[in-house]
């Protein structure tokens, strides 16, 4: 690192036995330091850091360090802080190896200045980075460790650089941690890819990632739980009130459902995976709206891919009576949806994307949907304690140029008003549509639709799915 201009490097340290490795150090540093004075507090001038308290040796140096120097933190020594300070803008900071500020309870460090560190641990403690600090923060900088261990340190770390209000870069590893929570609007978590780096979860209830903040992004990770069956109601994401947040290139598996959105909207899930999660891979309930699912985004391994309404806790199942509006203006564009199984001990669930009652506005295009009972569920009836004569539907819904393979139904209707069916390609289905619910069109435009069943060769009708 070179500084233009005069500049003085301050050397604080705890003075080692080794003289030979002081010598290498300073040799080390002349790369950055060149023609720089040399102010050093050491042995030999009385000013030794203290072993339970390094407050005033730094109070001091910086009422007295000149503008734009580098300060460079030596040795494996744990700096002690007991009251607030602040490190100017044009003070450049370099831990090496083993050097920790740790201020004490209650008290903050401010940091104004650039930093510049690797993979680990530099801070304990509460330590405030302002915006021109650095571009990014490790979790390591605050002690995770990354081999799948100790998770309570991983989680207080992981959340330290979250809250931190920086953009957080996971490197590549297993992180066992608790749940996290975001709620600084901005902000970024980027993994190195989504085999590399992992997030697995150490608890079995809530969500591992909670965001209730807005304009958040996370990316490029594996998030692991260990649900195993239907009653598991955790996951990996949940987006509380969150609205123009996006979900990139992000795996999620293990959990009830890998992605739960709730409340609020304009969020986009983009090139994700969401597999083997127990209930549903993606899950919008509580008026998530404007949520578009993109970039070949891949659901498969769930009794349900999509699910627009409300799922009972017990017993595993849809809540059929459920008539408000739990989602509008849902876009589905490119994605594969594939391997959707019903439950084996429920025979619940087999459905591509399910819309529950009340829903206004779901698109579904340039879709794959392969190996399932129904691809897409249109509204159902309003069952009112047994009595099936109230229905309730979807108000403009979109199904339009996608393609279709070993279904037993394309589209199974309850009730649905206004919209499109229209230039969907189907191998190896029995049946266009569903309706053993006596389900009901009006205003829907129907044309197109062509393929073939796995028993007869001629195009079927698809105006009501008669071969």
């Amino acid at each position: 690192m070179t500084h233009l201009g005069k500049m003085c490097t301050l050397r604080i340290m705890k003075f080692l036995k080794f003289t030979t490795l002081f010598v290498a150090i300073t040799l080390s540093l002349t790369t950055f330091a060149a023609g720089s004075q040399w102010m050093t507090l050491d042995e030999k001038s009385k000013k030794t850091p203290s072993e339970s308290d390094d407050t005033d040796n730094l109070s001091e140096m910086l009422a007295n360090v000149p503008k734009n120097s580098t300060i460079v933190f030596v040795g494996r020594h744990v700096y002690k802080i007991s009251k607030s300070l602040k490190f100017r803008s044009d003070l450049a900071l370099i831990f090496q190896n083993g050097a920790v500020l740790a201020p004490q309870e209650g008290v903050t460090v401010t940091l104004d200045g650039p930093i510049e560190a690797g993979l680990q641990r530099i801070f304990t403690g509460k330590v405030q980075l302002s915006d021109s600090s650095t571009a990014f923060v490790y979790p390591q900088w605050w002690g995770a460790y990354n081999d799948g261990t100790h998770a309570p340190e991983t989680t207080q770390a992981l959340q330290a650089a979250i809250d931190s209000g920086h953009k957080v870069i996971v490197p590549r590893g297993t992180y066992l941690t608790n749940a996290l929570t975001v709620k600084t609007e901005g902000t970024i978590i980027e993994g190195s890819n989504r085999e590399k780096s992992i997030l697995k979860f150490a608890d079995n209830k809530g969500s591992l990632f909670n965001l209730q903040a807005s304009f958040l992004k996370i990316s490029d990770l594996s998030i692991e739980g260990s649900a195993k069956d239907t009653s598991s109601t955790t996951a990996g994401i949940n987006l509380i009130k969150s609205t123009r947040s996006k979900i990139e290139n992000v795996k999620v598996s293990g959990f009830g459902y890998g992605i739960h959105i709730s409340d609020y909207g304009g969020n986009n899930i983009d090139h994700g995976y969401l597999y083997r999660n127990t209930r549903a891979g993606i899950y919008l309930s509580s008026g998530a709206h404007g949520v578009s699912i993109t970039g070949g985004t891949e659901i498969a391994g769930s009794p349900f891919g999509i699910v627009l309404g409300k799922f009972r806790d017990v017993p595993f199942d849809i809540d059929y009576d459920f008539v408000h509006v739990t989602g509008q203006m849902v876009s589905v564009q490119g994605a594969i949806i594939e391997a959707i199984h019903a439950n084996e001990k429920t025979g619940i669930g087999g459905v591509g994307i399910f819309t529950g009652m009340g829903q206004k506005g779901i698109s579904v295009t340039n879709t794959y949907f392969e190996e399932m009972k129904v691809a897409l569920q249109l509204g159902s009836q309003f069952r009112n304690n047994g009595n099936s004569k109230h229905r309730s539907g979807v108000l403009n819904a979109v199904f339009r140029d996608n393609f279709l393979s070993n279904v037993k139904s394309a589209i199974k209707v309850g009730r649905s008003d206004f919209g499109e069916i229209t230039n969907n390609h189907c191998a190896q289905v029995e049946n266009f549509f569903d309706t053993s619910e006596a389900g009901l069109f009006e205003h829907m435009k129907v044309e197109g639709n062509y393929g073939y069943t796995h028993l007869l060769s001629k195009p079927f009708d698809a105006n009501f799915g008669k071969q």
